[in-house]
């Protein structure tokens, strides 16, 4: 909050890259309200688009968008009949928890077990030992990477022998080198892109670019984010002047970006794709196994 406060007093900010924490975007809406500053965030908290603040962009998948293509995956491709939900505590676990529910309720499913798991527990063993006994037949996580690699790693110990399909926590290399490939062999999870998948030669470039500025290989959250910064700075670049102009353009335009072409639901969320990747326990760069597209105004 004070660091937004600080860039609006200094003047001529156009518009923000926001943070992508659930938590941090809601302290700072009032803030983007007030001074009427359009903010670009990739967070998938639901709730940051269901204030009625018309300069909140979201350009990474909600979470009713990417969890409708994990569940989907999970009944559709995995046969699920018996889930296990796993969530954080946190406003993004909650979040997912709700929207996963959700989904599951429109397709006559409950739930045969479900735990909110706080950042810091270590221990998941006693989660999937409950999970176990409560008779699931399939796993899905909505948790953020540090606790996905924990409880792969931990399903993989105990031979869970169960379909996973996680957040998009596991689509990040950070989580997955954490882990071993054996470890999340078969293991899925839906996530808005998946930039080392390469699948497209454009994605192919931006991930050749990304390694040599960065060092690092770049996930879903990093595409996003630098199709939301160029989408801005293209209506810059055809005359966008002022922080009326940009949220105008946000409001209104189409931009073909390399993860999914970007369009606001009247909300300002503006992705509306999501990917389900799997990996085959010999690499850890996952495969795209499935797209999915929602429409707007399901979400």
């Amino acid at each position: 909050m004070n660091a937004l406060e600080r860039a609006v007093a200094d003047g001529g900010a156009i518009a923000a890259v926001a943070p992508m924490l659930g938590t941090q975007m809601l302290a700072l809406l009032p803030i983007a309200l007030e001074n009427k500053l359009p903010l670009i965030t990739i967070s998938g908290t639901a709730a940051i688009t269901q204030k009625n603040n018309p300069y909140i962009f979201r350009f990474f998948p909600d979470d009713a968008t990417v969890t409708n293509a994990q569940v989907r995956f999970a009944l559709e491709e995995k046969h699920a009949k018996k889930p296990a939900v796993i969530y954080q505590t946190d406003a993004y676990g909650q979040s997912g928890r709700a929207a996963i529910d959700n989904w599951l309720k429109q397709s006559g499913i409950t739930p045969v077990y479900e735990d909110a798991l706080d950042p810091n527990v270590k221990d998941m063993a006693p989660t999937l030992q409950k999970a176990r006994a409560a008779g699931a037949d399939s796993l899905l996580l909505h948790l953020h990477g540090a606790s996905t690699a924990l409880i792969l790693k931990e399903a993989a110990a105990e031979s869970l022998n169960l379909p996973i399909v996680a957040g998009s926590g596991l689509s990040q290399p950070a989580t997955t080198a954490l882990l071993e490939p054996a470890e999340i062999g078969g293991v899925c999870a839906e996530t808005g892109a998946s930039p080392e998948s390469e699948e497209t030669p454009a994605m192919h470039d931006f991930v050749v670019k990304y390694r040599a500025e960065f060092n690092l290989t770049p996930d879903s959250f990093a595409l996003n984010q630098y199709d939301a910064t160029m989408m801005v700075l293209n209506a810059v670049a055809h005359g966008a002047k002022t922080p009326e102009d940009v949220r105008q353009v946000l409001s209104t335009e189409t931009y073909p970006g390399l993860a999914m072409t970007y369009k606001s639901d009247g909300m300002g969320n503006m992705a509306h794709s999501a990917v389900i990747i799997c990996f085959d326990g010999k690499t850890r760069v996952p495969y795209v196994a499935k797209h999915y597209d929602l429409p707007p105004a399901t979400h």
